[in-house]
């Protein structure tokens, strides 16, 4: 239903940058300029709770434009606010169990950087998997940038849809690195980004 989705920029949020007074306004432009995927990264179940309302508008406003809604770890949640997929790390549950959270769901997983990892994801059934990180971030600072092998290796992983996390922004996104993915994850990348229009243009090459 979602697989010709499952590319392009891949907008991370957190709970900080959701309520930020801009964070409408960006998400509005992204969609326009062909935003496909908005993932939910928040840290407690309380956040969503607390700010239902808020997060309810802003499902219904990826879905009205036929995007896809992606709840981080809390599977719990699924349901609740008819989110479409699931992000998952490798601590979070284990990839055998995978299969029982939802038939109908997309669900995603994090590799990091290792190619075996994406290989036991695709026996799992998994959607996607993800590898970073591509740049340091403050985002996640204790994620470990890749070496060039490794980026290397991972960027020829083609047997589910890929998508790089890390420190990705303007400067960085026409990397020729980044052109074997299928997706590009950013989150300060997206909400401090002062030409939106460029970076979409430019994630779409």
């Amino acid at each position: 239903m979602f697989s010709n989705k499952l590319r392009g920029l891949y907008f991370i949020v957190g709970e900080s940058q959701f309520l930020s007074h801009d964070f409408n306004n960006i998400l509005s432009k992204s969609l326009d300029l062909g935003l496909n995927l908005l993932q939910y990264r928040f840290d407690s179940e309380d956040f969503f709770i607390e700010h239902e309302e808020k997060i309810l508008n802003a499902i219904d406003k990826v879905k009205s434009y036929e995007s896809i809604n992606i709840v981080n770890n809390f599977y719990t949640l699924l349901d609740r606010f008819s989110f479409d997929g699931i992000h998952l790390g490798q601590s979070d549950i284990p990839l055998d169990l995978v299969k029982y959270i939802s038939n109908d769901k997309i669900i995603g997983v994090s590799c990091y950087n290792n190619f075996n990892l994406a290989k036991d994801a695709v026996r799992y059934e998994i959607d996607y998997v993800s590898f970073g990180a591509y740049m340091q971030s403050l985002t996640k600072q204790n994620a470990k940038k890749m070496n060039k092998k490794e980026l290397k290796k991972v960027s020829n992983f083609s047997l589910l849809p890929k998508t790089i996390i890390g420190g990705i922004n303007l400067s960085n996104i026409d990397d020729c690195e980044l052109k074997n993915f299928e997706m590009i994850a950013a989150s300060k990348g997206i909400m401090e980004c002062n030409d939106l229009d460029k970076l979409f243009m430019l994630a779409k090459k």
